[in-house]
């Protein structure tokens, strides 16, 4: 039953039939007569939505993280270090790290994110020669941002030369200050 308000019995079954899983929700569902949705709504209000299986992270981890996110995707990196992508995305994000340039190159994904363009744009700059990019295998991929390497020095030299065009997009200017200035 939508938009009924939550007794405090109800509450109590879920606090008692939680389980952390789909399962418990479809049982509290049929017990208190409420939608699934509404349930994990009331499940994160009480606080019981979190993992338990939840690490914090450590400085060690951490430093760990700033030095293989330049390096190496992010898929990678999970399995290195243990955590999913969402937990390495979302940490590097807080820590403001970062996965712009690895080793002094970037993936077509990283530089339509960067560019604020998408990855069709820019793979038709590949396609036509206006930006070098060099696959990582052979045959050259049909699609896919992570295939290729497009070097810093190709990076600041193609928005150089495309800044018209680029002007006004959704661009990373942190990471892009970087390259241009060549810290």
């Amino acid at each position: 039953m939508n938009g009924r308000a939550w007794t405090n019995e109800e509450k109590e079954v879920i606090r008692t039939e939680y389980r952390g899983n789909l399962a418990s929700v479809k049982l509290i569902s049929q017990k208190v007569n409420h939608s699934i949705s509404s349930i994990k709504g009331q499940i994160y209000r009480l606080g019981f939505g979190r993992r338990i299986d939840y690490r914090l992270w450590t400085q060690e981890e951490e430093e760990k993280l700033a030095d293989l996110i330049t390096r190496l995707p992010i898929h990678k990196i999970t399995k290195i270090m243990g955590r999913s992508v969402n937990s390495i995305a979302i940490h590097a994000h807080k820590l403001k790290m970062s996965a712009g340039a690895r080793d002094g190159y970037f993936t077509q994904r990283d530089l339509c994110l960067l560019l604020g363009v998408d990855h069709h744009w820019l793979r038709h700059r590949i396609d036509r020669g206006e930006l070098e990019a060099t696959p990582n295998d052979k045959p050259i991929p049909a699609h896919g941002g992570g295939f290729w390497r497009i070097s810093e020095k190709e990076v600041k030299r193609f928005i150089i030369a495309n800044a018209r065009i680029l002007t006004g997009r959704n661009i990373d200017l942190e990471v892009l200050i970087y390259i241009m200035l060549g810290k």
